[in-house]
């Protein structure tokens, strides 16, 4: 049985919503996707509703929703929107998290059915392309207004470095360029759910230099992860730097590496883990 799965985001930049889950969902899966943008959740009826975060909860009449449709999943994208809905978990049919470990114990203390629902990437889109630099430029990816996200490291790690962030929004399209600009992606944050970036320079041939959240040890070898804060461990992220910088060839070999872990997570290999999910969910 085909189901009619309505897939609803916050208002975005991009017609499709955010993160892109809706564009590529819709593109391979075996059901009917439909992005929703929640203040058109209203129109949301006979099918699986699948809420890109649990907090759009707040914004919509969920028992009406879940009255009108045959469920309602929720999202739990990374520890703070758990921390503002943990109450709420119990007024969704399904919870859809991300691939943190300690993100999914945490969830699965408070709902009985809990689905893993990786983040995928488009890998004819992000892709290695002719690196256009000869100087050693570390790349930032985020919400730099997110203190968590400490993107205000940046400059004490004292190499030249370019960000993408909402502020200096880059069209999702064109992210493959910027990530073509760079020697390495560097991710500085306290904790994420699953942290896209990764994935996504990963997938186009990178280094990454990450603290230890979300994807990272999906993708990266452990010596390229640093535990423990990152703001009391900028010296580690520095030496890691610093190796990248003085062995191009071994930027080389790690960006390929990457690249083939970034494949396991193509999104015609993560959509089936959705559509059955979807099926499951559906069947009571």
């Amino acid at each position: 049985m085909r189901l009619r799965i309505y897939y609803v985001t916050y208002p975005s930049k991009h017609p499709w919503g955010s993160d892109f889950a809706a564009m590529n969902l819709r593109r391979y899966s075996r059901h009917e996707v439909i992005p929703v943008e929640v203040g058109d959740v209203r129109r949301c009826s006979g099918g699986v509703v699948h809420l890109h975060n649990v907090q759009l909860a707040k914004r919509i009449d969920l028992e009406g929703l879940r009255r009108r449709n045959r469920a309602v999943i929720g999202g739990v994208r990374g520890w703070i929107g758990l921390e503002r809905m943990r109450d709420r978990l119990g007024e969704f049919d399904a919870i859809a998290v991300n691939v943190d470990p300690r993100l999914q114990i945490e969830v699965r203390r408070l709902h009985e059915r809990v689905y893993e629902t990786p983040v995928g990437v488009d890998t004819e889109l992000f892709k290695p392309r002719r690196r256009r630099v000869d100087d050693f430029i570390v790349l930032w990816v985020g919400s730099d207004h997110k203190r968590f996200k400490n993107a205000h490291l940046l400059p004490k790690l004292g190499f030249p470095y370019r960000k993408a962030t909402y502020r200096n929004y880059i069209p999702h399209e064109e992210m493959p360029e910027f990530y073509a600009g760079g020697s390495v992606l560097v991710n500085l944050s306290e904790h994420e759910g699953f942290c896209r970036p990764i994935l996504e320079a990963a997938a186009c041939g990178l280094p990454v230099v990450s603290s230890d959240v979300g994807v990272a040890r999906r993708i990266l070898d452990d010596e390229w992860i640093v535990e423990g804060s990152p703001r009391r461990n900028l010296g580690r992220f520095r030496e890691l730097l610093i190796r990248l910088r003085d062995n191009p060839e071994l930027r080389v070999e790690v960006g390929r590496e990457n690249r083939l872990r970034a494949l396991e997570f193509d999104w015609r290999r993560i959509t089936p883990i959705y559509d059955d999910m979807w099926e499951e969910v559906a069947g009571g």
